[in-house]
C-alpha cells in the first residue's frame, strides 16, 4: 500500500472520529440544557405595551409600539428561591412600527433610530431578582441601532401586571440627538422606555427527549 492510501486512510479516520466527537458535544450540551432549564409558553394580553418618551427643549414627546406585542413568548427558565434567569428570552419591536404623533416625528424618530439599517429593537430578559412581593430588579439587555448595553430595571408587578421603566442615554448607542429648525429645536439625550407586560397565562411545556 502506498504512502498516499495511507495518508488517505489516515485522514479519513479522523473526519470521522471529529464527527463523532462533534455530535457527542452537540447532544451533551443538549442534554445539559433540557435538565437545567424549564420551558413555559406565557401568553400575554392585549394591554401589554411598550413606549418611548423624550424631549426637546420645548416639548415632550411619546412614541407608542402600534404592533401588539408578542402574543405569546416562550420562555426558557431557571428558577431558584429569589431569583430568575432565562435563556434567549428575546421580545423583538420593528424600529419602524413606533406613532409619536403625526407623520414628520415618525419619521425624524425612525432617522433616529435607523430603522432602514436596523429593523429591530430586541430587549433581552437575563435574570430577574425578586425583592417583594410586588417589586423585583431585571437585568436585561438591549440591542439597538447595531449597540448592544446592559441594565438593570426595576420592575413593579402585581398578580400577572408588569410594569417597568428604564432612563438611558442615546449616546450610549452612538446616537447623536438631532437638532431642528437651524438648531433652535434640540433633543435630549436622556429618554425613558416603558414596558408593560399583562399575562393572560403561563403553561408548562413538557422539554421534548
Amino acid at each position: 500500500m502506498s504512502i498516499w492510501n495511507l495518508s488517505l486512510i489516515a485522514n479519513i479516520k479522523f473526519t470521522v472520529m471529529f464527527t463523532r466527537l462533534f455530535i457527542m458535544l452537540f447532544l451533551t450540551s443538549c442534554i445539559s440544557l433540557s435538565a437545567q432549564y424549564k420551558v413555559a409558553e406565557v401568553e400575554l394580553n392585549e394591554n401589554s405595551e411598550f413606549y418611548i418618551q423624550g424631549s426637546t427643549n420645548v416639548n415632550e414627546f411619546k412614541c407608542v409600539y402600534e404592533r401588539k406585542v408578542p402574543d405569546i413568548i416562550s420562555v426558557e427558565y431557571k428558577d431558584k428561591a429569589d431569583h430568575k434567569t432565562f435563556h434567549n428570552l428575546d421580545i423583538r419591536f420593528h424600529s419602524n412600527s413606533f406613532d409619536c404623533g403625526n407623520n414628520k416625528m415618525n419619521q425624524d424618530f425612525q432617522h433616529l433610530l435607523k430603522a432602514d439599517t436596523y429593523p429591530e429593537i430586541v430587549i433581552t430578559l437575563n435574570k430577574l431578582e425578586k425583592y417583594s412581593d410586588e417589586y423585583a430588579k431585571a437585568f436585561i439587555s438591549i440591542d439597538m441601532v447595531g449597540e448592544r448595553g446592559k441594565y438593570e430595571i426595576p420592575i413593579h408587578y402585581l398578580e400577572d401586571h408588569y410594569k417597568g421603566k428604564l432612563r438611558l442615554d442615546i449616546r450610549d448607542f452612538g446616537l447623536e440627538a438631532p437638532k431642528k429648525v437651524f438648531g433652535l429645536i434640540k433633543v435630549d439625550e436622556q429618554i425613558e422606555l416603558h414596558l408593560k407586560l399583562d399575562i393572560n397565562s403561563i403553561r408548562l411545556v413538557e422539554p421534548t427527549q
